[in-house]
């Protein structure tokens, strides 16, 4: 073991310290990065395009939703554009959405209210805006690198003095267009109900193509290439305080079929913020629904998207503002907040330095002095 003398641990010292005080200075907690938009986001097999303001919502005909609210084919509103799923053999299943996770309130659309957002890591956060007077909301995408999913957090904040009620709409346009099918639902069947914690819709529904060939659905070759990917939607979960309305339900018959509405009728007490958290999973259509199936179960509760690592990215603040999702089971785990340091300004820092170089050179002096006398 190597012993060190008074100096030289006092030069250790010094260059620890100045390493360290250099750290302080230059290093800063991550924030979050201003991007322009579109934005394009890869993570996995996953490929969400042109999260924007987008204009294809409904993209076919104009629709009504059940509680009267009128949407004009390609009105604008800040949602992800398209969704892709990598495929076997370097294939690709495209056209997931026309535009989906689209947030309206009492049916205004919710626009970014600029050309930038805030992409940090996983997340894609907008600007705040007034959607209806006295009510501020946000969008928040979370993308899973290890799985094809994204969250979506749509956050409304009530900046009056009085109780606030809204019917909050998660909207969406789904890219299999007259094709739309409902192929599950969690309680087992393929009707959409209020029960439904979530469901599952492809493109699969007819036997015979559109050039009339005869295809069995769930083969790759089928004349027109791979189909789109299938897509699960979460509603609400176990213990939720609000459960949505079908505002719009796909596979129905009619110009709505390729559209979805979740209406969540919420009252927001006065200075506060609740939250609607809705997950969209892609999946291969070729295969069987079992899988995807079973990959659903995770967004039943609070509980098992803790589990499924699903709630990453969310304080304990936001979990308990979620009103589509029961605040029951253990509590989650508490945020970490980054350690934090004084900052040190750059006299203050060159100060510093100039002390401990001080330090050592008398050090030294001391040293020689002792060295003299003996």
């Amino acid at each position: 073991m190597n012993k060190l003398g008074g100096f030289s641990r006092l030069k250790g010292m010094a260059a620890a310290s100045a390493i360290g005080i250099a750290g302080l200075a230059g290093g800063n907690v991550a924030r979050a990065a201003s991007t322009g938009i579109p934005v394009n986001i890869t993570r996995g097999a996953a490929f969400w395009s042109s999260v924007d303001n987008n204009t294809s919502f409904p993209s076919s005909s104009t629709v009504t939703t059940t509680n009267g609210d009128v949407y004009t084919t390609d009105v604008t509103a800040f949602g992800i554009q398209d969704a892709t799923l990598a495929g076997p053999a370097s294939s690709f299943f495209s056209d997931g959405v026309d535009n989906a996770l689209i947030l309206a309130v009492n049916g205004n659309l919710f626009v970014n209210p600029d050309s930038t957002v805030d992409l940090t890591g996983d997340t894609l956060t907008t600007d705040t805006a007034t959607i209806v007077p006295g009510v501020d909301a946000q969008i928040r995408y979370n993308f899973f690198p290890g799985r094809p999913v994204v969250r979506g957090l749509f956050s409304l904040t009530n900046t009056t003095g009085a109780p606030i009620s809204v019917n909050a709409a998660i909207l969406g346009d789904y890219g299999s267009d007259s094709n739309t099918t409902v192929r599950a639902t969690s309680n087992g069947d393929t009707a959409i109900d209020t029960n439904d914690f979530w469901y599952m819709t492809d493109d699969l529904s007819a036997p015979t193509s559109p050039n009339g060939v005869v295809v069995n659905p769930r083969k790759v070759e089928a004349p027109n290439g791979l189909p789109d990917p299938r897509i699960t939607l979460s509603r609400y979960g176990a213990g939720a305080s609000v459960i949505p309305f079908n505002a719009l339900t796909p596979g129905t018959p009619g110009p709505a079929i390729a559209t979805f509405g979740l209406r969540y009728p919420v009252t927001i007490a006065a200075g506060q913020t609740v939250r609607i958290m809705v997950f969209m999973e892609l999946s291969d259509s070729t295969i069987p629904e079992t899988t995807a199936v079973a990959d659903a179960a995770d967004f039943e509760s609070l509980a098992a998207l803790q589990t499924a690592g699903l709630l990453s990215g969310l304080s304990p603040t936001e979990q308990s503002e979620i009103v589509n999702y029961g605040q029951g089971g253990p509590p989650p785990p508490p945020a970490v907040p980054p350690a934090s340091l004084p900052a040190a300004s750059p006299t203050g820092l060159a100060a510093l330095l100039a002390a401990l170089g001080g330090l050592g050179f008398f050090e030294l002096r001391r040293r020689r002095k002792l060295g003299l006398t003996r």
